[in-house]
């Protein structure tokens, strides 16, 4: 079982950073949203993967969800792959 702590902080990362910032901005609103839980170590990754251009949600002009993000994650990477059935990818670690 995930802790209530941390599936807050899942709940908080898909409704500010998927739903807010990202759905505001996709043309083509698929986003493959993948989480990880690792029960000994307490800790999770998310993989998010979305198409579109070149879009780090994290330099987004909404600095509302952006701090609720930042502060709610370990470590956040965007890496834009050109020609990829996903271009954007996004991983999240959480603890």
């Amino acid at each position: 079982d995930i802790p209530p702590k941390m599936l807050h902080k899942l709940r908080l990362i898909f409704e500010e950073l998927c739903y807010q910032i990202l759905f505001s901005k996709l043309e083509d609103k698929h986003i493959d949203f993948v989480v990880e839980y690792d029960r000994e170590k307490s800790e999770a990754t998310v993989n998010i993967r979305y198409v579109g251009k070149d879009f780090d949600p994290m330099e987004s002009d909404n600095e509302i969800s952006v701090a609720l993000v930042k502060n709610a994650v370990s470590e956040i990477e965007h890496r834009y792959i050109e020609d990829a059935e996903f271009t954007n990818k996004i991983s999240i670690s959480l603890k």
